[in-house]
């Protein structure tokens, strides 16, 4: 990793896990490699710091999305470290990346997801805080250190790249409202006792993309391996009893609201201060996309007009709708404010796709049900 032309160190879930935040930003900090994440990684390092790349992957990595610059020096890159991951199938986007030719370390603390699905020349097994501080030691030992103004320069070059695509939606006062202004908001607002619950789908990689996290450690929690839609709520609700000084917000699309809201009720019950967020573009989006691209129409996505805020006052629950994107910043705040669980229900554009790979281009006009 010292004398790498392009090394990348990626940070999975087991980073976490292991609590080996700080050790990671020592080694990048002392080798001056861009850090990147998995999804469960996200939190590793915050997005502030100036090696710090974003998620990568299939869900984060096509238009608008942050994953381009994670993607983009994971292909580049010649040695890879990866940091507690199971080299899962949307993160190393289809196990295309990283390509043959780079050289893979990868420290796991189960020997099983070692050199699963790449060859891997370097092969360790441990837990990665207390490896990591080995490692640290040595190279502290035997003066291994640099600076590597290339990647500064690369990292800086890709994100501008990103940023002009991303700014102009994410500043949009659109109606419907656009998401990535809806998320922009999201992130501004959020302090580092914030925890974020995202629900499957669309609304995952969504928020892994567009919602800075503001220092390490646990920051998002999704549905990763076989979760579905409907996870979301419930699992805010267990995550704000599990600790209570955490802000939780719950980011939901209305699909998966509408397997789980009666929960709301049991939120109200027991008095659990949760922000629930609705995605509310009126279909399965994922779904409705999909046909659309693959097959040109779509059948049987759409839903029928629910304010979900009417929802949750029914089960009462606070709440409101919101319509235009001037509105959301207000909501957000009496929301966050808000003594007891609060839903707001975002009418969002029905055309606007997560930033998956492969839904880049434009739906066609005719495209419809």
């Amino acid at each position: 990793m010292s004398t790498a032309e392009r090394p990348l160190i990626i940070a999975g879930g087991g980073s976490i896990i292991s609590g080996a935040e700080a050790e990671i930003r020592i080694l990048a900090e002392m080798l001056d490699i861009p850090v990147a994440t998995t999804m469960t990684g996200r939190g590793a390092i915050q997005d502030a710091h100036p090696l710090a790349v974003g998620p990568l992957g299939s869900t984060t990595g096509g238009r608008y999305g942050r994953g381009q610059i994670s993607n983009t020096l994971l292909l580049e890159a010649d040695v890879v470290f990866v940091l507690g991951s199971r080299t899962g199938q949307i993160c190393y986007s289809d196990w295309n990346m990283p390509k043959p030719e780079t050289t893979l370390i990868h420290l796991d603390i189960d020997p099983a997801e070692v050199g699963r699905n790449f060859a891997t020349e370097v092969p360790l097994v441990g837990d990665v805080r207390d490896t990591l501080r080995d490692i640290i030691a040595i190279c502290e030992e035997k003066n291994l250190s640099r600076t590597n103004p290339k990647a500064h320069s690369r990292i800086a070059e890709l994100t501008a790249r990103w940023e002009d695509e991303f700014r102009p939606l994410a500043q949009s006062s659109q109606n419907p409202i656009r998401p990535e202004r809806l998320l922009r908001e999201i992130s501004g607002l959020l302090g580092e006792d914030a925890l974020i619950v995202t629900d499957a789908s669309y609304i995952t990689g969504w928020a892994m993309s567009h919602i800075d996290v503001p220092s390490t450690g646990r920051f998002i929690l999704s549905p990763r391996g076989t979760g579905g839609i409907g996870w979301c709520l419930p699992a805010a609700i267990g995550a704000k009893i599990g600790d209570p000084s955490r802000k939780v917000i719950c980011l939901t699309g209305d699909g998966a609201f509408g397997y789980v809201f009666n929960e709301l009720e049991t939120a109200a019950r027991y008095g659990v201060e949760v922000l629930t967020v609705v995605f509310n573009n009126g279909t399965l989006g994922f779904q409705r996309h999909w046909e659309q691209k693959v097959m040109g129409s779509y059948l049987e996505c759409d839903f029928l007009d629910i304010d979900y805020s009417e929802v949750g006052r029914s089960l009462k629950c606070g709440g409101e709708r919101i319509t235009e994107a001037a509105e959301i910043n207000s909501a957000l705040k009496r929301g966050l404010a808000s003594s007891g669980p609060y839903v707001i229900d975002a009418v969002i554009d029905p055309n606007a796709t997560a930033p998956i790979v492969g839904f880049e281009s434009i739906l066609g006009a005719d495209a419809v049900h």
